[in-house]
């Protein structure tokens, strides 16, 4: 006959251990997904911040080289 043994104590704790670094791991990846778009999310908007500054770099100068022609005129 084939006798049924219980697990060993040692055992239980294995697998305990072993579905802690199963939910470490999880949680590990969920906290990099969500740091993953926080950056994407930065970077959006530290590229439409640039776009801005450029467009307002553009505008100040073109309103500057309209004053330097009208200088240049009256003199």
């Amino acid at each position: 006959k084939k006798m049924l043994t219980m697990p060993s104590f040692s055992d239980h704790q294995e697998a305990e251990q072993e579905e802690a670094v199963r939910r470490r791991e999880e949680g590990t990846s969920s906290e990099m997904k969500t740091e993953h778009e926080l950056l994407k999310e930065e970077v959006k908007s530290i590229s439409e911040t640039q776009h801005h500054v450029i467009q307002n770099q553009e505008d100040m100068s073109s309103k500057l080289d309209a004053i330097l022609a009208y200088i240049s005129r009256q003199t």
